[in-house]
């Protein structure tokens, strides 16, 4: 397990795929007759992109569809999910991977999703942490939350858990458009630009940077919180 303490399931996220029904490029994949078996196989082509979140499970999904039909090549990229809506809706790939709700002008646009998974956003501090032990026993609340993301004003660990230790907070948020952020920031009463923090590339970038600092917080879908 990483280094790091998860406070508790806060918000939940489904996961969803979109594919745009309107774009030009359709998944090149087609059927073809086996002399071998005398039955229907499927060769061809498959892109994906898009959530960090949804990514290791599409990895594994892929080489599991691959073993039933070896002629498909499916190529799966990570990049945040509003890289995915974006891909998919350009055509630039044939899945988008998104973490968030879909938006109404991506489905007037042609987008058409399919739910896969459910997941959610865990808030993650260093076991080092200089208040780790009272807020694992205590727990944070959503006022708390807001207080460390949606202002501007700098707080120290003892502020934060109640107690007079007197080390700064360090708040770490997400610089890629991306469902996890989207999802915070609405529980918080905002959107994902009114996170506060320095921010940080990708759900595996928050992850690492709070194991690196013992007076971080950030927060991350669970598949990123554990090995």
């Amino acid at each position: 397990m990483r280094k790091t303490n998860f406070l508790a399931l806060l918000v939940s996220v489904s996961f969803i795929i979109i594919l745009c029904s309107g774009c030009a490029n359709k998944v090149s994949i087609v059927k073809t007759d086996s002399a071998d078996s005398g039955t229907a196989a499927l060769e061809g082509n498959i892109r994906v992109s898009g959530a960090f979140a949804l990514y290791p499970m599409m990895v594994k999904w892929a080489e599991e569809f691959s073993k039933l039909h070896p002629n498909v090549k499916i190529d799966v990229s990570a990049g945040g999910a509003g890289k995915g809506a974006s891909d998919a809706l350009s055509g630039l790939v044939d899945i988008g991977m998104i973490s968030r709700e879909i938006a109404p002008e991506e489905i007037e646009k042609g987008a058409y999703f399919v739910p896969v998974v459910k997941d959610a956003v865990f808030i993650g501090i260093n076991k080092e942490n200089p208040v780790a032990g009272v807020l694992v026993q205590t727990g944070l609340k959503k006022k708390d939350f807001a207080r460390i993301w949606m202002n501007d004003s700098e707080l120290t660990w003892g502020e934060v858990a109640g107690t007079d230790d007197s080390t700064k907070v360090n708040v770490y948020t997400r610089s890629d458009s991306c469902g996890a952020a989207d999802t915070w920031a609405k529980y918080l009463g905002g959107k994902q630009e009114d996170l506060k923090g320095i921010a940080v590339y990708a759900d595996p970038g928050i992850a690492e940077a709070v194991k690196k600092d013992a007076n971080g917080i950030g927060y991350n879908n669970l598949n990123y919180g554990f090995d």
